[in-house]
């Protein structure tokens, strides 16, 4: 079958989340490419139904919320941050209300070219926090 690859893509991305009537028809066209003798053909869509279907036994069929209330522990400044346990490399970084900067990034830019414009030598300006 000519354009076998770009079908096949299409199969493969559309047994992400497969509906019946779609498995159905990807099975029909399997059937077809059997049915032709392009058995080669109809082994990769049989290889793709029988990966949706393991994705599918794999997925968890119901979650629900917990109904345990967990008092949880109080985030301070000493509080260690996960970590990898291989390269002990942190997984978070955690920033405190005290630490988060008042001016929008819209007022930084808009006060950056104010200063810019008003150098009087074309000197590069150095910029430091106030």
């Amino acid at each position: 079958m000519e354009h076998f690859s770009i079908i096949q893509a299409l199969c493969r991305a559309a047994m992400a989340e497969p509906s019946p009537a779609l498995r159905k028809q990807v099975e029909r066209l399997r059937d077809a490419l059997t049915k032709d003798g392009e058995a080669k053909q109809a082994a990769s869509l049989a290889g793709i139904l029988a990966a949706a279907e393991r994705l599918k036994e794999m997925a968890p069929s119901r979650i629900e919320r917990s109904r345990a209330t967990l008092p949880g522990e109080v985030l301070g400044r000493n509080t260690p941050v996960p970590v990898d346990r291989e390269t002990a490399a942190p997984l978070a970084e955690i920033i405190f209300p005290t630490e988060i900067n008042a001016e929008s990034p819209c007022s930084i830019q808009r006060s950056l070219k104010l200063s810019a414009r008003s150098s009087t030598n074309g000197q590069i300006l150095k910029l430091f926090r106030q």
